[in-house]
């Protein structure tokens, strides 16, 4: 009996013993062919990175022949002066060709004595706190003109268009400003007779552009829409004319010529009376005649005298 029981356990610690040893060899064929099926992707992994790479530099290369292909950037040409009054407004010219791989345009102006380089623009955005400066709308592809409004006489430098291209390629625009100004032709003061007509011409010196408008003042009375008839005033490129006619004592006075961002100018005018400038010559004649009278006089009593003698 008791050894039945010795053999019952002694066979039943074989089958445990066996079992496990066949749960281990699972284990580690399981674990082999793992890393059998690393081994086996690794290369491919490998491979397809490679692939990726060389795709990637193949598409940069071919990026920068475009590039090369496309030649320049700029249709503007470079160097150009361009001239505006204080006041006005003006654009810098930066024209792109469409098919040009420009990168990101750019606009600054160039660094100057008192000032460092300054960035302007990026792309369509402004890059700067002076909103004076961007680009001229409506923006097309081609088309990165700068739009500065309105000018001032510290604008005056060299401005610089840019595209982000390798090496980088840029042209340069140079903004002269000008101090435009009102005048009247003729003398600071005119006299007219009363009931005559009275013509004054303003001119526009120094200007680049026609102002918005250009006002006339009697003292300090805008007159350009005035109802009364007898005054009309005609505007052209050069400036505007005032004329009124048949005029009165009462239009005597100071008159200015006042356009839009320029400095006016002015002329005292003074209306005399008909029956006033008639007396006066009268009077200019009367005595004039009594003169020669008188002197007539005096030389046939000096001849008498003489003979006498």
């Amino acid at each position: 009996m008791i050894f039945l029981r010795s053999s019952f356990f002694i066979g039943l610690l074989q089958f445990t013993m066996l079992d496990c040893w066949d749960t281990k060899i699972r284990h580690h064929r399981k674990y082999d062919s793992i890393q059998e099926s690393k081994v086996e992707h690794r290369p491919s992994r490998i491979k397809e990175q490679f692939n990726m790479a060389w795709s990637r530099r193949h598409k940069l290369d071919d990026e920068a022949d475009k590039e090369i292909k496309s030649g320049p950037v700029f249709r503007s040409e470079n160097n150009t002066v361009v001239r505006a009054h204080s006041g006005s407004r003006t654009s810098l010219p930066c024209q792109i060709y469409k098919d040009s791989h420009h990168g990101v345009i750019t606009w600054g102006v160039l660094e100057r004595p008192d000032k460092p380089y300054t960035l302007l623009t990026v792309g369509d955005s402004p890059y700067t706190d002076n909103l004076r400066f961007s680009i001229e709308k409506p923006i097309r592809h081609d088309q990165w003109n700068l739009l500065i409004k309105p000018v001032e006489v510290e604008d005056s430098g060299l401005y610089e268009c840019q595209a982000t291209t390798h090496p980088p390629q840029s042209i340069i625009v140079k903004l002269v400003v000008l101090e435009a100004y009102a005048e009247i032709s003729g003398t600071k003061e005119k006299v007219f007779k009363s009931e005559s007509k009275l013509q004054l011409v303003c001119a526009l010196r120094k200007a680049t552009s026609k102002p918005e408008y250009i006002f006339w003042y009697h003292n300090n009375r805008m007159i350009n829409y005035d109802s009364e008839s007898r005054i009309s005033v005609v505007e052209d490129m050069n400036g505007s004319t005032l004329t009124i006619y048949s005029v009165s004592v009462s239009q005597s006075g100071n008159y200015t010529c006042q356009p839009s961002n320029m400095k006016p100018d002015s002329v005292v005018v003074t209306i005399l009376a008909e029956s006033k400038s008639a007396n006066a010559l009268q009077d200019k004649t009367s005595g004039a005649s009594s003169s020669t009278h008188q002197l007539g006089k005096a030389l046939l009593l000096t001849f008498v005298l003489g003979l006498l003698i």
